[in-house]
């Protein structure tokens, strides 16, 4: 018995036939009459599971999935974990909510719209004191109103140390540094103040003005050192490496 006489092989038409064969396909396969052609296949070497969403169980939801920190994540990330694309106004109250907090992380943006928090309010005591001591009618060019500045100046640093310090080691633990990095630009204050008290020490009463400008020279150039070293630490990017400083709550 022959395939042609085979009535339980499907004979393919000789049009289909002629045109497979035309086409350099001598053994292709027909669907039988009736039957809907499969046209829904992938494309070579992509399987079917490609096909759905590759975003299900991408892991971490504050990190994109090539492990750079995501600039617009679609939730609020909870108050432990930083804050990538955050705005100022939530930054300034995550800056006072975490005023006393050292572990974790902050993003860049954290940071520098906290700076911009702390610089404002700066201004604003500034502004606020001297329209005090112009309404008790003391005189703003006067040593009284030069002092009641100072001491309002003193008090807000005083109040400010603790939480821009707590931010700072926040945003080193972002790029994955310890948080003892922000002693360094410390470092180089005191190193500026030691140097230019040993010029004008060692300084002869000959070359009072010499010396002068030497230690005017060193003093400035070691804030200037100092200014430097605090911008570069902080404008670091991102390294999701620096989740091990993060402390999530244990849920039970």
């Amino acid at each position: 018995m022959t395939t042609d006489s085979n009535p339980f092989i499907s004979q393919p038409d000789d049009a289909s036939a002629q045109s497979d064969a035309s086409a350099g396909r001598p053994y292709a396969v027909h669907q039988p009459a009736g039957y809907p052609s499969r046209t829904d296949y992938p494309p070579y070497g992509q399987s079917s599971g490609q096909q759905y969403d590759q975003s299900y169980g991408s892991g971490n939801p504050y990190t994109n999935p090539y492990g750079q920190p995501s600039a617009q994540p679609t939730t609020r990330p909870p108050l432990w974990a930083p804050w990538y694309g955050i705005n100022f106004g939530h930054a300034v109250a995550r800056f006072l909510r975490k005023a006393f907090v050292f572990h974790g992380r902050a993003s860049r943006g954290e940071y520098w719209w906290g700076m911009l928090f702390i610089m404002l309010l700066s201004f604003a005591v500034g502004f606020l004191t001297v329209a005090a001591t112009d309404l008790a009618g003391i005189d703003i060019d006067s040593a009284l109103s030069d002092n009641i500045a100072n001491i309002a100046s003193t008090v807000l640093q005083i109040l400010i140390f603790i939480p821009d310090m707590s931010l700072s080691v926040r945003r080193l633990h972002d790029e994955n540094l310890s948080g003892w990095w922000v002693l360094l630009p410390m470092v180089t204050t005191i190193m500026s103040a030691v140097a230019t008290l040993v010029v004008l020490v060692t300084g002869s009463g000959d070359q009072a003005a010499q010396t002068m400008v030497i230690a005017m020279l060193v003093f400035f150039g070691s804030e200037l050192l100092t200014i430097l070293l605090s911008v570069i630490l902080m404008i670091l990017p991102s390294n999701p490496a620096g989740a091990r400083f993060d402390r999530p709550p244990v849920t039970q």
